[in-house]
């Protein structure tokens, strides 16, 4: 989603990239994820201003298997070394960024959500992923229609998140029906 604000275009949801910048820590990178992939994955951004989450659509209900999660460098070196421009201080004690990932059904409702932690620094740990790590999503149930990206900090400002709130991901899998090798032939949503 694009919208334009302050004569400005901006951007939320999800960009595919194949950025490959693990040390620049800035806005100007905010496409890289924080381990390079050879191939393309997105990049998800949670606009709190706009109330816009990055969120997967599928085109029938499916049952996710697995999904790739990383941190952006953008990210990453903002958790870990704050940001040039003074709103975010490096993550200290108690802090975490976490992914929420929410799988709703055709008709809206929740069926399923998760959270993983990008970051983690509650109970003396200081952990910040930068690695790809494939995320369980077998035990959804196999009508998931959407998926999705909330992102949480508690690295919160005046105006909101002082983290940066981007999230890279790669590599969905997901059957349809409870079938794991795909789509019943006698399923009507394929004719």
């Amino acid at each position: 989603t694009t919208y334009e604000s302050w004569g400005s275009l901006y951007w939320a949801g999800f960009a595919f990239s194949t950025v490959s910048n693990t040390t620049a820590n800035s806005f100007t990178n905010q496409y890289a994820a924080a381990q390079a992939l050879p191939r393309a994955y997105a990049v998800g951004y949670h606009d709190y201003y706009q109330q816009i989450a990055p969120e997967i659509a599928l085109d029938i209900p499916a049952a996710p298997k697995s999904i790739l999660v990383n941190n952006t460098t953008y990210t990453a070196l903002t958790i870990r070394n704050g940001d040039g421009y003074g709103f975010s201080q490096p993550f200290d004690a108690d802090d975490a960024f976490i992914l929420t990932l929410t799988a709703r059904n055709i008709e809206g409702a929740v069926i399923a959500v998760t959270n993983h932690y990008l970051a983690d620094f509650r109970d003396g740990k200081s952990f910040i992923q930068t690695n790809w790590t494939k995320l369980d999503l077998s035990w959804m149930p196999p009508t998931v229609s959407t998926l999705r990206a909330i992102l949480t900090t508690t690295d919160v400002g005046a105006y909101g998140p002082n983290t940066p709130t981007y999230v890279a991901l790669a590599d969905l899998a997901y059957a349809y029906a409870e079938l794991d090798s795909g789509i019943a032939s006698t399923n009507p949503s394929i004719f």
